[in-house]
């Protein structure tokens, strides 16, 4: 019997071959659940008259005729027959079956068949998924008349079901299988689906990403029973609806939802229409009538950027136009409130821990126009974005000490500081020259500090605080370097 380590495993095999230290690592294994998980594929081979998993001392591969059948039988849900639900995928699985059925009645004995377990086993598996919905303020009820069901907010039920797939799509196998193998037991007839969204994406020439499609077109699949219940919900909307309504996205979904007979229900447009403006690549040369308002948050954030480096882009225009294509989807995830998932957000921040700040910071002067808070996995992404900027640039921010310039004088003065201390300390990178509140707030950023005004409460920082005069000679200079 398939588990959840041999689908791995299986998975894993299928893109390339590997050692074992490989497996170990990836899927967190120790040695003898990595030979018993083999042991399983095999003997699922075996019992279909396919090759076994080939092992030269402790190398693993898969015949092209095994890899073959595993490709086909993951894809048509054949393999689920002889799969073992882990915990987690029960309750992922029951979840999929709230959702999706809400105009069907659900009892015990559907999740019992579904998942081929124990009452005992069932019942311990609904009471730790609701602790996790109880979270979102969503609840799990049981009555004679409507059998189970999903009782919440109606975006936060979306949200929930969103989270987890963009889990599964972010993880290093990109791993569908858990939603094939529901829809394949549902005898969902999602390749018409697929197919229908991909026509028309290519017909209004919509561009997205492989996973950003792939997740549009899994939430299409998973929705729509919910679409044409006509729930009653408002989605988050903070645009002015001339320019929704304008937007090709717009018409994309209420093209989409007719093919369904949703066409009288304009939250649901809106919906789908967060969604592809989420999941779509921005493209500065293509009019839309949202770009004046996205170049101009992009030009914000970029001089904000800049202020608070201390620099001043060259290729200001190519940087806006790379910067674009990135935030008019990221603009709309934030506008709207939808999930995201960054799987190296905990490695970004590790690694540019500085810069992760600093955009940070810089993302602050966008607040007052989405009207929202930025997630850290947002973040995490454009945080990568800037890296590259830098790299490109050859500036460095993790590397280098990172010294601020407090100056309340004028232009010309600032000018001046900031010219002489980069010429002293070519190494350092400067941030400011900006005031002292402001400084105040970016503390974490910095390790050195230069004033040309002597401010007690920079003392307390307990960080190396040195004040210089606006315009120092030579000997002020050599002190200073000493």
């Amino acid at each position: 019997m398939i588990d959840l380590n041999s689908k791995k495993i299986i998975l894993t095999l299928i893109e390339k071959s590997c050692d074992q230290e490989y497996l170990l690592n990836l899927l967190n294994i120790t040695k003898r659940q990595l030979h018993y998980s083999i042991l399983k594929i095999n003997a699922y081979l075996s019992s279909n008259e396919q090759s076994v998993v080939v092992q030269n001392a402790l190398y693993y591969s898969l015949p092209d005729k095994s890899k073959a059948f595993l490709i086909k039988n993951l894809i048509n849900g054949k393999i689920g027959k002889n799969y073992i639900f882990s915990t987690e995928e029960r309750q992922k699985y029951i979840f999929l079956m709230l959702l999706y059925h809400v105009n069907t009645y659900l009892s015990s004995l559907h999740f019992l068949s579904a998942l081929n377990i124990s009452k005992t086993t069932l019942n311990n598996d609904i009471k730790q998924l609701e602790l996790l919905l109880s979270s979102e303020d969503i609840l799990i009820t049981y009555t004679r008349e409507k059998g189970y069901s999903l009782v919440g907010d109606e975006l936060s039920i979306r949200n929930f079901f969103l989270r987890n797939l963009l889990k599964d799509l972010s993880n290093n196998l990109d791993d569908t299988f858990l939603y094939d193998l529901f829809l394949n037991q549902e005898k969902v007839d999602y390749l018409d689906i697929k197919n229908d969204i991909n026509e028309i994406m290519l017909k209004n020439e919509i561009l997205l990403g492989e996973k950003r499609k792939k997740e549009f077109i899994y939430t299409v699949i998973f929705l729509l029973p919910r679409m044409t219940k006509k729930l009653e919900y408002i989605p988050v909307i903070s645009m002015p609806n001339k320019i929704i309504i304008k937007l090709k996205e717009y018409h994309i979904s209420s093209e989409l939802l007719k093919l369904y007979k949703i066409d009288d229900n304009s939250y649901e447009v809106q919906y789908l229409t967060s969604l592809l403006l989420g999941n779509s690549v921005g493209n500065r040369d293509i009019k839309t009538v949202d770009q004046e308002l996205i170049l101009n948050i992009v030009q914000i954030i970029l001089s904000r950027f800049e202020q608070l480096l201390g620099i001043k882009f060259d290729n200001n225009d190519d940087i806006s136009k790379k910067l674009y294509s990135h935030f008019r989807p990221a603009y709309y995830r934030i506008l709207f409130r939808l999930p995201i998932i960054n799987p190296i957000l905990d490695k970004v921040k590790e690694e540019f821990n500085k810069l992760f700040l600093i955009v940070k910071e810089t993302l602050k002067v966008i607040y007052p126009i989405i009207n929202n808070d930025i997630p850290d996995d947002e973040i995490s992404f454009l945080t990568i974005y800037f890296a590259a900027i830098l790299d490109e640039n050859k500036i460095s921010t993790n590397q280098q000490i990172v010294a601020v310039i407090i100056c309340q004088n004028g232009i010309g003065s600032s000018s001046i500081v900031y010219n002489r201390l980069k010429f002293l300390f070519p190494d350092f990178l400067f941030l400011g020259p900006m005031e002292t509140a402001e400084a105040l707030e970016l503390t974490n950023f910095f390790d050195i500090i230069f004033s040309t005004v002597n401010n007690l409460v920079f003392y307390n920082q307990n960080k190396p605080f040195f004040i210089v005069s606006p315009i120092m000679s030579d000997e002020e200079e050599y002190l200073l370097l000493e």
